[in-house]
């Protein structure tokens, strides 16, 4: 549905698929009854003490996630995001780097029904407005800085502009401007789980065939795109590769594509959840780091 304000409306823009092909999918292993928040909830349970993320950040070294800590970081989250009002079917943007935040919010997202959408961290005000309010977001969530540059001032500059994107949220120390609150100070806060527990988030627990994220093209031809996927679009566009290179739970994939276009989401984001891999995020491109971490936590 095509609105006046050129917004997305996700109830009535959800795809409407097909039951004979969908059944023809399944019996084929491309789409499944299941999503990641399912294979997460798995993990936790049967290799919870296996790191799910090592994430390298180039201005403070590594820190490591095992499949408990990320189940439990993400109902955090999961918690804190319906304190915000996020309900099912809203849309929660970031614009962040290859750090863990990037599974852990897309997870969380998921948990409750909410969509997700990652914005390139090269793009900036003209192309961040654009997104943000064509999908009419209801929380964006960005680094304080990355690389040498100010995302918090941008955000807080281009939220001014769009109405309804009333929680901004900046990842990092330091100071920040006025509308960007603290990440970490409200989504690490105890009280959202203890007001959300966890048979409220299993109770909105994602069809695999909901909308999950939309990810928008380059506009290097045009404005933006928006590409709709479900849980299961995304897993039928991943599992190719993983059926062609034989890959299993022991492998370790290197992610330094950036998480926020589809090579870096398929391989870096979906991929390692749904094997129960460990994967390794890179933030800053650098050959030798990527070689050196390779070979220090056994990068396949």
């Amino acid at each position: 549905m095509q609105h006046p304000d050129n917004g997305v409306d996700i109830e009535s823009d959800s795809p409407t698929i097909d039951p004979t092909a969908r059944a023809d999918y399944v019996a084929h292993g491309w789409w499944r009854e299941r999503t990641l928040i399912d294979d997460l909830g798995d993990h936790a349970g049967s290799r919870g003490d296996k790191p799910a993320i090592i994430a390298h950040r180039a201005v403070d070294g590594t820190t490591t996630l095992t499949y408990a800590e990320l189940a439990a970081t993400v109902d955090r989250y999961a918690a804190a995001l319906l304190d915000l009002g996020v309900r099912p079917g809203d849309i929660v943007s970031f614009q962040l780097p290859n750090w863990w935040q990037v599974s852990a919010l897309h997870l969380a997202a998921g948990r409750i029904g909410a969509v997700t959408n990652a914005i390139l961290p090269i793009l900036r005000h003209r192309e961040l407005g654009f997104i943000l309010g064509r999908l009419r977001s209801t929380v964006f969530v960005t680094a304080r800085t990355h690389n040498g540059f100010d995302y918090a001032a941008m955000a807080a500059e281009v939220a001014a502009g769009i109405d309804g994107l009333d929680h901004v949220f900046a990842i990092g120390p330091g100071p920040l401007p006025d509308g960007v609150a603290s990440f970490d100070a409200f989504f690490d806060d105890p009280a959202h789980a203890a007001a959300h527990p966890r048979a409220e988030l299993d109770r909105l627990r994602p069809d695999p065939d909901a909308i999950s994220q939309i990810q928008f093209t380059s506009g290097t031809t045009g404005e933006p795109k928006g590409v709709v996927h479900t849980w299961n679009t995304v897993y039928a566009g991943f599992m190719p590769s993983v059926v062609a290179l034989g890959l299993t739970a022991d492998d370790v994939p290197l992610g330094f594509s950036p998480l926020a276009h589809t090579t870096g989401f398929y391989t870096a984001v979906s991929m390692p959840i749904c094997l129960g891999q460990t994967v390794i995020l890179q933030d800053l491109w650098d050959p030798d780091v990527t070689l050196r971490l390779a070979d220090e936590f056994g990068g396949t």
